[in-house]
This record gives C-alpha cells, sequence and structure tokens, in this order.
C-alpha cells in the first residue's frame, strides 16, 4: 500500500501534537503565594481549581475569608489571574516543572500600585517556622488572644485602634478595628514573641511585622505594596477609641445636610438634598469609595437593608469619590457594583481626589473622615445621624451591632412618630 509523504506528515504531526498535549503541567491545587512590600514579603493562600478543561479559578484565603478572582487565563506557560472588582491583576510565568511561579501583580487603574509575585506548589505554611523562628529570649506573654491597644506611629493615622486576636498553638488570626473601619482578616503566627500576620485580597497587599519586648509591647512595622512602612506598637492597655457615631459632626443650624452630585446615569443631572425625588422620604446619602474593600462590604450590608425597607419608602443614594473623569469608566464601576450586589441604588459620583476637596464640598458637616460615610436623612430633611466608616464582617460581633444600630435608625426614620 503506498503512503502519501502528505499523509505521513500529518499523522506525525498529530502525533506530536498528543504528545505535547499530554505533557503540559497541570496548575491545580494549593500553592503558598507570596507578594513583595517595602517591608518583606506577604505570604499567603493561593487555590487554583479547575471546572473543566482549560476553565480555571483561582481564590485567596485569609482566616475565614475566601476571595475569588474573576478568570484565569492560560496560554502556555503564561498565566494571568484577573480581578475585576478592584482592576488588577496579576500575571506570571509557570517554571518547566510547574512547581514553581513568578511574575507580578498590578493595579491597573487609579493609584497605580504593584509587587513582584511569587509562588511554589504544594501545601506550605504561611510563615515557616525555618524561616520565621521564635525568639529565644523569655517574653510575658505566650498567648496574646483577646483584645489590644494599637496604635500606628505616623501623622496620617493620629487615633488609637482596637487590635482582637484568637491563637491557637502557634497559629493567629484577628483584626484591627479602627474609627474608620477594620484591616479585615489578618492572619499569621505569634511564636514566643515573634509576631506576623498577612493579607492579600486583590486589591491591598498587608503584612505586619513585629516583636515582644521584655515589657510585653509588641513594636513593628505594617507594610503595603511600595509605599513605605509604617512603625505601631501594640500594648495590653485601654484604647482611646472614638466612637464612629460622633465623628463625623453636623454644623448646619437647621440640621440640613446640603449636597449636589451628577447622577451617574445622566452627568447633566444631578440629584440634591433639594430632589424632587427625595422629597418627604427617609434617605441615607452614602459617600465612598469603588476601591476599597471595607467599601464593598458596606455595599453588602446596605443592599440587603435597602430590599428591607424599599417597600417603605426608603432610598439610598450612593455617591463614589475619586472617579476619574471618564464617565464611560463611571458608569461601568457603578453598573458592576449594582450587578455584583444587586443594589439598584441612585448612584452619583464625584470627581473629589481627597478628603480636604471632599470637605469643601460638604459645608453642613465639620470635617470629612473617612469613606464610607453614611448620612441618615428624615422624612423632614433633617439629619438623624452621621457614621463614619465600617466594621465590617471581620469584626464580629461589632459588625452585628453596626447592621442592628443600621436597623433601628432606619425604622425611626421611616416612622417618626412612633
Amino acid at each position: 500500500m503506498k503512503i502519501k509523504l502528505s499523509h505521513l506528515i500529518l499523522i506525525s504531526l498529530i502525533c506530536i501534537s498528543g504528545c505535547v498535549e499530554k505533557n503540559v503541567v497541570g496548575i491545580t491545587g494549593h500553592w503558598r503565594a507570596s507578594l513583595e512590600t517595602t517591608g518583606g514579603e506577604v505570604p499567603c493562600d493561593m487555590i487554583i481549581s479547575e471546572d473543566e478543561p482549560g476553565s480555571f479559578q483561582v481564590e485567596f484565603h485569609n482566616a475565614e475569608e475566601i476571595v475569588k478572582f474573576s478568570r484565569v487565563v492560560r496560554e502556555g506557560s503564561k498565566i494571568k489571574m484577573i480581578y475585576d472588582r478592584f482592576e488588577c491583576l496579576i500575571e506570571a510565568e509557570l517554571s518547566e516543572d510547574g512547581r514553581t511561579m513568578s511574575g507580578k501583580w498590578t493595579k491597573t487603574t487609579g493609584e497605580q500600585n504593584h509587587a513582584e509575585f511569587t509562588a511554589v506548589r504544594g501545601k506550605i505554611k504561611r510563615f515557616p517556622e525555618s524561616d520565621y523562628p521564635a525568639l529565644k529570649k523569655k517574653v510575658p506573654y505566650e498567648d496574646i488572644s483577646g483584645s489590644w491597644r494599637f496604635v500606628f506611629e505616623d501623622p496620617e493615622f493620629e487615633y488609637d485602634c482596637i487590635a482582637y486576636f484568637k491563637q491557637t498553638g502557634h497559629q493567629l488570626t484577628g483584626t484591627i478595628r479602627s474609627q474608620f473601619g477594620d484591616i479585615r482578616y489578618l492572619e499569621g503566627v505569634y511564636r514566643n514573641g515573634l509576631f506576623c500576620l498577612s493579607y492579600f485580597n486583590g486589591t491591598w497587599v498587608f503584612i505586619f511585622n513585629g516583636e515582644m519586648n521584655k515589657a510585653g509591647i509588641i513594636k513593628g512595622i505594617w507594610a503595603r505594596g511600595h509605599q513605605p512602612p509604617t512603625k505601631w506598637t501594640i500594648e495590653k492597655a485601654e484604647s482611646n477609641f472614638c466612637d464612629p457615631w460622633k465623628l463625623t459632626k453636623l454644623t448646619s443650624k437647621d440640621e440640613k445636610f446640603r449636597f449636589c452630585y451628577p447622577k451617574t446615569e445622566n452627568p447633566e443631572v444631578n440629584i440634591s438634598n433639594d430632589s424632587p425625588e427625595l422629597k418627604g422620604k427617609p434617605y441615607l446619602i452614602v459617600l465612598s469609595i469603588f476601591s476599597c474593600p471595607n467599601s464593598q462590604d458596606h455595599v453588602s450590608m446596605l443592599s440587603q437593608l435597602y430590599k428591607e425597607y424599599c417597600e417603605r419608602g426608603l432610598e439610598i443614594i450612593f455617591v463614589i469619590m475619586k472617579m476619574p473623569d471618564d464617565i464611560q469608566l463611571i458608569q461601568k464601576r457603578c453598573d458592576r457594583l449594582a450587578e455584583e450586589h444587586d443594589f439598584p441604588a441612585i448612584y452619583a459620583y464625584s470627581l473629589a481626589m481627597n478628603k480636604e476637596r471632599i470637605s469643601e464640598n460638604l459645608p453642613d458637616i465639620e470635617k470629612f473622615y473617612s469613606w464610607p460615610t453614611t448620612v441618615f436623612v428624615g422624612r423632614d430633611g433633617r439629619v438623624n445621624a452621621i457614621h463614619s466608616g465600617m466594621d465590617g464582617p471581620g469584626t464580629g460581633i461589632y459588625h452585628h451591632r453596626l447592621v442592628i444600630k443600621y436597623r433601628v435608625i432606619i425604622e425611626q426614620m421611616i416612622n417618626p412618630h412612633q
């Protein structure tokens, strides 16, 4: 039988293709990922799964939190992990043996941020004892579970915080609660005075490294991406924690909160405290930003509250600050926010890029401190309450109490005479 040369070539190519396909190194499984900062590495747990051939998912785990990226694209040894919510991505190259990958994490829009990224395959501890050994000296505390006074030694953070820790063996989890919000689900170790906590959720790249001294005080640094490290101190003492319900003070004598912002759907139309659509209605005006994880948690909470109270007249105006002068990008971000959280609020925006500029546009408050800031306005147009920041789910009981207080105030606004 005669076989044409072209047929032989075709058969050979098919065989070669099949061999190459079979030899493709997989990427699924558990990885120890790490991002570099000015204060050292930020280790985290990364898990890659494959729903169906060629369709990958990636998750980053921090204590109880699971952060799922939007999608993973693989082209040979090149891997791209994309997170639409915070407009960031990881681009990495897989090693030939498939045991490591290296590349870069990048914040693609807004304030530019980036970090070198590496990952090693396997269930490797965040802070292995071989690289992060316990202190050899004796320290006052072997277990630091409980609440501690936490103070940043930086003019930008001139306020007390409260740190809450839970320790099991050497494993340490917790959060740091400030008057503006919390630093979410931290995870790491405490080994006889050695203190290490890390966090990565796609947009925040945080590491807290420190050591306890003989007085029982932990001193260390907080590093976040390419920014210079910030020093901090933890001690077993009462914190001068400021009540976030009393932080932002109303200055208007008539108890009104005046605002005016362009609507996202049509920038030529403004929403203001004098808008007919708000007359006689109770409403919340929320001053927030797109890129903050705590603000995203706040949106999830507001979405649930809106579903409970919208039929009773409640409106929510969601004003996103620090927006670029690009209406298409603004609309895209707001549409994504509304879809992700099922939150059909009245969306508006501001191009003000810092708190000083925001304060200039809000004459009825003493000072703008944080996002999110929520102003509760009753049917008579007067302010019932102002809340600064957000106690997210990572704060446990404090998040639960916040939701309850929001409900109490909203009920009072809907039925002011009860």
